[in-house]
């Protein structure tokens, strides 16, 4: 694995109404990051993938009323996001190793691959959520998650499979949640979502949560 292959790009396995929550979630995020909001010519900043993600929405459209040229079309407005995301990705990885604080790489929408968390050095003692407990939301396509309080502990990382819960490498990163209570939007309906949760603090994160699976309507 190259060195700036760190993080999850690749969301070509994902449903279309996943990927666009994915594309959605991660540019909201780049856009309040303080050190990633702002981005070289050549990487895709928040405003181009948001521009692109909204030819995407009208490209799938089209293409439901058939025809070879609208698919194409959406297919391609779909890799040149993917495509946008590796480039950001692998920006992200080098400001990351250039700045000498990879903490940077938590928390920005998109999955480390393999993740070294620094030693605890005070008296918070992540552990599994003793309460992950996920419902349908009021809404179609939303659920609502619960996770037990713990002192210490300011954020929940969430990730999500519609895929085979026991492979790891199914999971994809829903974001970093300050609430104990949240409603997760835009999910693929009539079809079973898995979800695990766990605390996390900076560069500390507990160990996940049992996994919760729900249809969603």
């Amino acid at each position: 694995m190259s060195c700036l292959d760190l993080l999850v790009t690749n969301l070509r396995g994902l449903s279309p109404t996943e990927f666009i929550f994915k594309v959605e979630n991660f540019t909201d995020i780049l856009e309040a990051h303080s050190v990633y909001n702002q981005c070289p010519e050549h990487v895709p900043g928040f405003a181009k993938l948001r521009e692109l993600t909204v030819q995407y929405k009208v490209a799938l459209v089209a293409a439901e009323n058939g025809g070879k040229d609208r698919n194409a079309q959406k297919n391609d407005v779909r890799e040149e996001i993917q495509q946008g995301i590796e480039i950001q990705g692998h920006h992200m990885v080098m400001v990351a190793i250039h700045r000498k604080d990879m903490s940077l790489l938590d928390g920005v929408g998109l999955d480390l691959k393999h993740r070294s968390y620094a030693k605890n050095t005070d008296s918070w003692n992540p552990r599994i959520p003793l309460e992950f407990t996920v419902a349908r939301g009021p809404e179609t396509g939303t659920v609502i998650v619960t996770v037990s309080k713990i002192k210490g502990a300011p954020s929940i990382d969430l990730q999500q499979t519609t895929g085979d819960p026991a492979d790891e490498s199914s999971y994809n990163d829903m974001g970093v949640f300050a609430q104990f209570r949240f409603k997760v939007e835009n999910l693929e309906t009539l079809k079973k979502h898995h979800f695990r949760g766990r605390y996390h603090r900076g560069t500390v994160a507990g160990p996940w949560s049992q996994v919760q699976s729900v249809v969603v309507l």
